[in-house]
């Protein structure tokens, strides 16, 4: 193999890369951990790991890699300054914050809707269906977000959800009747479900591998962290026990400020990584983040007999895909939708690889747990809504505080696992991490089910929706990061199966409790939910055991479709020669 020319001109990540293979060429001993040669033809390729969800990310030297390795394109999301990272960030946290504020806001109005309608108006629907319907409209709004946002990029369907979600409120707040109401709280639903889909997509294409469980936990504590904070102050604001109008009109002014900002700030982050050549050598990273290192450029396989050269590279590139300079903060306000980047088959594939994650016993685990988490949340936010509403309900800042030990817990310890593993991270080292929020939620609702039969203080009500509200932020941090390191390739989809699917069973099991507590009690059910977020969650054990050779289960045609992966690949097109 021909030596590095200029070693200088390597970035950190490309140096420690090219000088891990070269050992990796000279101790055959190494070859189990850190991946496998294959000889074809005389061919040589090296890989980082052979499975999806399987990451070089520690060199032998103690550096982490910043991996994925930005390309050369101004285009491409990695290689923003860090102020627009934060600025696009905390657009992305306040567009959250108001989204969730929103869903949650008329399960603390009960009072209003009541004094407001009869049950006349109220036919075939009752005040309760306010509260429930955004949870379901929610859920569904993930199998609408998300194969948009792969069909047709994160910047278009962000626009058009923020936009949703400001005339929502209007409708909301200018609602003349129960009926119209509702309507406009299942829209509010729908265009909210985009701050936990579309928005952790373009979260996950601006941050590194390593970065990504602090921003992930960073977005999901300060989301909650500031809706709780705004919903406990509400009723030091306004009377919401007779003003809803006016809480869903003040709603639509941050709400339309966040559309402002999204549409002249926030570009497109979805990008096509296309193969990278640096001193005499090609770097392929694909779409389950996994590195390989070819000699030459036909080495490179593509979907045709056709060999790889640098320009079908080039032409394989979406057009005018460098016509902002790197450190621009201009967006180009009416480039919405990007055609020329995404593909508008990404959308239908992304529906075919839902129904396929279901099946996927991995996806399917962290699909139930996050249902039954849901179901205890519910439990306890709708046990007592007269007490969520007035100032028994405030959580006060350090109740909320410990919200962010899920990631200390969840990246130091991953670190640890990936060192000892000789500077390999597998997506199981993330498991340990929902210890915190399946005991957490499991003692919140056993807690509250005690507390509700044998009339305790109301600390204990304090303490259970505490331990619900820490559970529900610190199991959505552990929930994404361990769908989207599992099955890199499967992200978009995964996420969605994940997040849909739970927040449609948590509506079922919201409507369903009644009718439960009545037949049983309240402690009974409330117990059987606990011990069930135990059984369930105990499965992370032989989870932790197997879980890479289950990882393999998907493949076949739609598995190989890169649309909705982490870092979806730039193939030459068919037909393309030298």
């Amino acid at each position: 193999m021909k030596d590095v020319a200029n070693v200088t001109e390597m970035t950190a990540s490309e140096r420690i890369l090219y000088e891990g293979e070269n050992e990796f060429d000279d101790d055959q001993h190494d070859k189990e951990s850190l991946g496998e040669t294959t000889s074809t033809g005389g061919r040589s390729k090296h890989r980082s790991m052979d499975f999806s969800g399987s990451v070089f990310l520690i060199a032998s030297n103690g550096h982490v890699l910043s991996l994925p390795i930005p390309s050369e394109s101004p285009k491409d999301p990695l290689n923003w300054v860090r102020t627009r990272r934060v600025l696009v960030f905390v657009i992305l946290l306040l567009f959250s914050s108001v989204a969730m504020f929103a869903v949650q806001t008329p399960g603390v109005m009960y009072t209003a809707f009541i004094a407001s309608f009869t049950h006349e108006d109220m036919k075939p629907f009752t005040v309760d269906t306010l509260a429930s319907c955004p949870t379901l409209a929610l859920g569904i709004s993930f199998f609408i977000w998300m194969p948009l946002s792969v069909g047709f990029g994160r910047r278009g369907s962000l626009v058009t959800a923020s936009a949703l979600m400001t005339c929502a409120a209007l409708g909301a707040g200018f609602a003349r009747g129960f009926h119209e109401l509702l309507a406009a709280v299942c829209l509010l639903g729908i265009a909210a479900g985009a701050s936990l889909s579309t928005a952790l997509l373009q979260l996950i294409d601006f941050t590194f591998i390593h970065e990504r469980p602090l921003a992930l936990a960073s977005y999901w504590a300060g989301g909650s962290l500031i809706s709780l904070l705004l919903l406990s102050q509400l009723p030091n604001i306004m009377n919401i026990d007779a003003e809803w109008r006016l809480v869903f009109r003040a709603t639509s002014i941050p709400s339309g400020i966040l559309t402002l900002a999204i549409f002249l700030f926030v570009p497109e982050t979805y990008f096509q990584r296309p193969p990278v050549a640096f001193d005499g050598r090609v770097l392929v990273q694909s779409g389950t983040e996994k590195i390989q290192i070819y000699d030459e450029w036909r080495e490179v396989p593509s979907e045709n007999a056709t060999p790889v050269t640098m320009q079908t590279v080039d032409d394989s590139l979406p057009p005018r895909i460098d016509d902002l300079p790197v450190h621009t903060w201009r967006v180009s306000p009416l480039s919405i939708f990007t055609r020329r980047v995404c593909d508008a088959r990404g959308a239908l594939s992304c529906f075919i690889q839902i129904f396929l994650c279901v099946a996927n016993p991995l996806v399917f685990w962290v699909t139930l747990l996050n249902a039954v988490n849901f179901g205890g949340m519910m439990s306890v936010g709708t046990g007592f809504p007269v007490v969520l509403s007035q100032p028994p309900y405030s959580l006060t800042p350090g109740t909320i505080g410990p919200l962010p030990a899920s990631y200390f817990m969840l990246n130091n310890l991953m670190k640890k696992l990936t060192v000892r593993n000789k500077g390999l991270r597998h997506a199981e080292f993330y498991l340990p991490a929902f210890v915190l929020p399946i005991v957490t939620s499991a003692a919140s609702v056993i807690v509250y089910g005690f507390a509700a039969a044998r009339h305790w203080d109301l600390r204990y009500y304090h303490l259970a929706y505490g331990l619900n509200a820490f559970s529900f932020a610190s199991g959505s941090i552990v929930n994404t990061i361990w769908v989207t390191e599992s099955l890199p390739q499967w992200a978009a989809p995964g996420l969605a199966v994940v997040g849909g699917v739970s927040y449609i069973a948590s509506w079922g099991i919201t409507a369903a409790l009644p009718a439960w507590e009545e037949s049983w009690g309240v402690e009974a059910v409330n117990m059987g939910i606990g011990v069930l977020i135990l059984l369930v969650g105990g499965l992370v054990i032989p989870l932790a055991f197997w879980g890479r050779s289950v990882r393999q289960l998907i493949d076949g045609r739609w598995g190989q479709y890169q649309a909705g992966a982490l870092r979806p690949q730039t193939r030459p097109r068919d037909g393309e020669g030298m």
